[in-house]
């Protein structure tokens, strides 16, 4: 996504979250090769297409999945279940 690639990937619930549906990247059925192949196909036929996905998945990583927005997600999970506290440190 960071590369400013189209993505082809097969479905799972963690994939489908990151590229919606089909809007930052082409998705198939896990196993099918076929759907995989059509996939890329499209890709190759439409140059244009691969550019506008490649393009909004760009967008999301840099909106979304920074590693300043990583670290704080990580910190206020920690932070919550109270392992920080459990470890003498205190932030407010």
């Amino acid at each position: 996504m960071a590369a400013k690639k189209p993505i082809v990937a097969a479905v799972t619930p963690q994939v489908k979250e990151l590229l919606g549906n089909e809007e930052r990247g082409l998705l198939y059925p896990i196993g099918d090769a076929d759907a995989l192949a059509k996939k890329i196909m499209m890709l190759i036929e439409d140059r244009e297409l691969g550019k506008v996905l490649a393009e909004k998945a760009f967008e999301e990583v840099k909106k979304n999945h920074t590693w300043a927005k990583r670290i704080g997600l990580l910190f206020n999970t920690l932070y919550g279940k109270g392992l920080i506290k459990e470890r003498g440190y205190d932030f407010p």
